[in-house]
């Protein structure tokens, strides 16, 4: 029953973010309650309200590394260095679009482009939704093409539907995007799926694995 599943909060800094969070909770068999929303630079201010939230309730707050530091230890040192007992704060390297292309024979198929072209090892990108975006300039499906490339001219960095096309990539259960296979070219992802399992469980925030 729905009142025997643990309850997680998130704090998430993107749209992309948010969907693939939900996914796993529910896929843990948990539910995603009172969702935050902020940038990234917001988020670090309230990373310590979060924190304290966290000694009561179950937390996961996910943020990408970016290229703030060179490893996601590093930067979890920096951020939160004393994780409360219901924190689990996790790091997407460097981009949450390298769990996305962490599953490559889902996606290969989703932008119409060839298996071959897509990489093999998504966290060793620097830049991995800018590669997403040029997988797609290649793709032969023409909506790929028009809604996640953005126009020449227009000063965006993706096309006008590049969420709507991700949204539908992670939720589509059927010809979509699979979290477990995902996670076993993404280690960063296999990580946050482990935490959310654990906390799903009802086990607390021992360690930060």
């Amino acid at each position: 029953m729905a009142a025997d599943r643990v309850e997680i909060r998130l704090a998430i800094a993107g749209t992309i973010d948010q969907v693939i969070m939900e996914r796993l909770i529910t896929g843990a068999g948990a539910i995603p309650v009172e969702q935050r929303r902020h940038k990234k630079s917001e988020m670090r201010k309230r990373i310590i309200g979060f924190n304290n939230a966290a000694a009561a309730r179950n937390w996961v707050v996910l943020i990408d590394l970016d290229h703030d530091t060179s490893c996601a230890p590093e930067l979890c040192r920096e951020w939160l260095p004393h994780p409360a007992e219901h924190m689990y704060f996790r790091i997407a390297k460097r981009e949450i679009e390298s769990w996305i292309l962490a599953d490559r024979e889902r996606l290969s198929r989703f932008i119409s482009v060839p298996l071959s072209r897509i990489t093999t090892d998504p966290e060793d990108l620097p830049y991995p939704k800018e590669y997403l975006i040029n997988l797609a300039r290649q793709s032969t499906d023409r909506n790929v093409v028009r809604d996640i490339v953005p126009r020449p001219g227009s000063g965006r960095t993706e096309g006008s539907a590049y969420i709507s096309w991700m949204i539908d990539f992670v939720n589509n259960t059927r010809r979509g995007w699979r979290p477990e296979i995902a996670a076993s070219h993404a280690d960063s992802l296999a990580r946050c799926i482990r935490c959310i399992k654990r906390l799903a469980e009802g086990k607390r925030s021992i360690r930060q694995s």
